[in-house]
């Protein structure tokens, strides 16, 4: 959870407006938050529970298009 303190700390120092961060802590999670809504940026971290390496960010990118 610091890691989303830290980019919410980031986020806030460039001056951009964040309406909303939210964080999934599984790959499934993730896709489903994706599939619903359309994210502006995604973070993603390549070591998930549920998945590992590339494979997390292919999956994602075929679920969240060209985002």
């Amino acid at each position: 959870m610091a890691i989303f303190h830290l980019f919410d700390q980031m986020l806030c120092q460039t001056g951009l407006k964040t309406t909303s961060l939210q964080v999934a802590r599984s790959l499934q999670t993730g896709l489903e938050m994706a599939s619903v809504g359309r994210p502006d940026i995604i973070f993603l971290d390549l070591n998930l529970q549920d998945s590992n390496g590339l494979e997390t960010f292919r999956s994602l990118s075929a679920v969240a298009g060209n985002i």
